[in-house]
């Protein structure tokens, strides 16, 4: 390993270790999301599971890509700013789905929705602090 890779992933560590526990997160929130379609859309109070499998969907190939961009050394230089829009997105998405309440969701359901776009915020922060340390 030479000192620029050593460097490079000495200083990406936090931020790599953010996007990968991300990319985890996602992936097995997508296979759940996939799989427990039904009791999901049930709990939150949609009529469809097909609109809760489709999240699941969307949220497996993005949690394999922050899984996989986090074994590249160095990390390419888009891949925290871009995880962390995505972040940003998803949260702003989630209160927008409370505040207009377009599916009528459950109280219970706010509340998990509430509590998912928290966990990614908190990813987000992180990986904020990661890219700033890298600088």
């Amino acid at each position: 390993m030479t000192t620029r890779t050593m460097t490079q992933s000495t200083n990406d560590s936090l931020l790599r270790r953010a996007l990968r526990a991300n990319g985890i997160f996602c992936t097995f929130s997508g296979l759940f999301l996939l799989i427990a379609g039904a009791p999901v859309a049930d709990f939150l109070a949609v009529e469809s599971a097909l609109v809760i499998r489709l999240i699941g969907v969307a949220l497996l190939p993005y949690g394999f890509n922050l899984i996989r961009e986090t074994g590249i050394t160095p990390l390419h230089r888009y891949t925290g700013p871009l995880a962390i829009a995505g972040d940003i997105a998803w949260v702003i998405g989630s209160i927008a789905i409370i505040i207009a309440d377009p599916f009528d969701l459950s109280a219970a359901g706010k509340w998990a929705i509430l509590a998912v776009a928290d966990i990614v915020a908190t990813f987000a922060v992180i990986q904020i602090i990661g890219l700033r340390r890298m600088r």
